[in-house]
């Protein structure tokens, strides 16, 4: 592999280790830099269409991911007020229809198998507490400069690629370059200042939830300034629950914002005219 290109990247979640080995595949030598000391699970739930699961079975990660997803029967779309079936739509012939599977899975679930997989990649390094603090393109590629705790550490590569979340250091500084006519692009794009609509997870376990909630199906309920998602995640056993309101809110960028908790009286408040199945959900969660 020292004659093959190689790719650097910040950042090591789902979408920072997808490139790591999509790039490894097309015959490129990976650093993944990532500033965390851990690569801890976190989240909850996310729904893999057939798009993306083709992509995870092309990576060989599909057959890690089967004791932990699960394939829903059918996305149903329902109404906030009175419950109606809005739209069903069959899932069960997922692969024959488009090649690939959908699938529910908790986020932890497919980092772990997205790690497994780059742990068995010769081509890919993995480097932790390994923050980029800026780069600079050349003629023939990018250099970049990284700390390793207090040390700092300077890479050569044919390409840089941030995968570094929203608070993206590499955008921030690649923003910086076109603001002050450093490097070739549009106007800088900076972070919000608000937030228009924000999202409220929870996961509750199965056994709280009436059975007719607990359905191996995702359910999308759709309502004034506000809609509900919610299915079943690790073989039934919990209920991934997202409500989504529409509420202006300031974004304090120094916090976590991705983590932030919230009363459930708070969150039950938008739903206390929703049917019954809606409230009951709801009325289930212990924290959001």
């Amino acid at each position: 592999m020292s004659n093959a290109p190689h790719a650097l990247i910040a950042g090591a979640g789902i979408g920072g280790l997808t490139a790591a080995l999509c790039l490894a595949r097309a015959g490129f030598r990976v650093s993944l830099l990532e500033r965390a000391k851990l690569l801890e699970e976190a989240g909850a739930g996310l729904q893999i269409s057939p798009n993306a699961s083709a992509i995870l079975r092309d990576l060989g990660v599909l057959p890690r991911l089967s004791a932990a997803a699960l394939a829903p029967e059918a996305i149903h779309i329902r109404r906030w007020r009175d419950g109606a079936s809005l739209q069903w739509l069959p899932l069960e012939d997922a692969e024959n229809r488009w090649g690939a599977p959908y699938l529910l899975i908790h986020r932890a679930d497919l980092q772990k198998a997205l790690i497994e997989a780059v742990a068995q990649s010769h081509a890919i390094s993995l480097s932790l507490q390994t923050e980029v603090t800026g780069f600079a393109t050349t003629e023939t590629g990018v250099e970049v400069t990284a700390l390793h705790g207090a040390r700092e550490i300077a890479y050569g590569a044919d390409c840089l690629i941030g995968a570094d979340g929203l608070r993206s250091i590499v955008r921030q500084h690649f923003d910086e370059m076109r603001r002050t006519g450093k490097s070739a692009g549009g106007p800088s794009r900076a972070l919000p200042h608000t937030a228009h609509h924000v999202a409220w997870r929870t996961l509750i376990d199965a056994e709280h939830v009436a059975p007719e909630l607990r359905r191996p199906e995702s359910t999308l309920w759709l309502g004034p300034q506000a809609h509900l998602v919610h299915y079943p995640l690790r073989a039934g056993s919990v209920i991934n629950v997202v409500a989504i309101i529409e509420a202006p809110v300031a974004i304090d960028w120094r916090a976590d914002i991705w983590a932030q908790s919230s009363a459930p009286d708070e969150i039950n408040v938008h739903f206390s005219k929703w049917h019954a199945d809606a409230r009951h959900l709801i009325g289930a969660a212990r924290e959001w």
